[in-house]
């Protein structure tokens, strides 16, 4: 007759088989779920010029509507479709179909995990995030409401919210970041150097 694993055998040999079954049993569970977080974190990396977590530039956007569901909004005539849930902005190209922009963003009372290859997250300073982008191909472009720091070789943007009913948390604060395909062509009207005496 064959004993398994957990039977008693003579010289103690069960009950070590045991104790070997449980704590290496214990061990995969750690590896696994060491590796899960792995995945996990990678799920909230934004990289420059190419993808913000699992949702990457030049993606059709039907299957970005297969991964994420219904969005909470959409605009037809610019392309933008939203996931609030997810804290996720996407603009699609009208003439191709295919993701041009992708954006996360600060929502009241909701922690945003998304954070670039630098270290950089919702909340941070513009000086952290000169810090760790540097002055050189810098442009600053501002709106009504907001003011975007741009890194136009890079493919990545930082934008502060200049609402005046903003929560003083976020006053002065990286609210948006967003990613687009790298280009070195010249500026558009309105986009000037970030800093003085920066190129």
């Amino acid at each position: 007759m064959r004993w398994g694993p957990w039977a008693p055998r003579r010289g103690g040999e069960g009950l070590r088989t045991a104790i070997c079954g449980f704590f290496c049993s214990a061990l995969a569970f750690v590896l696994l779920a060491a590796i899960g977080s792995e995945v996990s974190a990678d799920d909230y990396m934004i990289v420059p010029g190419e993808r913000i977590g699992d949702v990457s530039l030049n993606m059709p956007i039907e299957e970005i509507l297969k991964m994420l569901g219904t969005p909470s909004r959409v605009d037809p005539g610019t392309g933008l479709y939203q996931w609030q849930g997810r804290q996720i902005t996407v603009y699609q190209s009208l003439s191709t179909g295919r993701i041009s922009s992708v954006r996360t963003y600060w929502v009241f009372r909701r922690t945003n995990s998304y954070r670039t290859d630098r270290g950089i997250a919702i909340g941070a300073t513009v000086e952290q995030v000169r810090q760790a982008y540097s002055d050189a191909g810098c442009f600053l472009g501002d709106g009504a409401n907001w003011r975007t720091y741009g890194w136009r070789p890079l493919g990545v943007f930082f934008t502060i919210w200049t609402f005046p009913d903003l929560p003083v948390e976020m006053i002065n604060k990286i609210a948006e970041i967003g990613v687009q395909r790298p280009t070195t062509a010249p500026p558009g009207p309105g986009l000037r150097a970030c800093w003085q005496g920066s190129p």
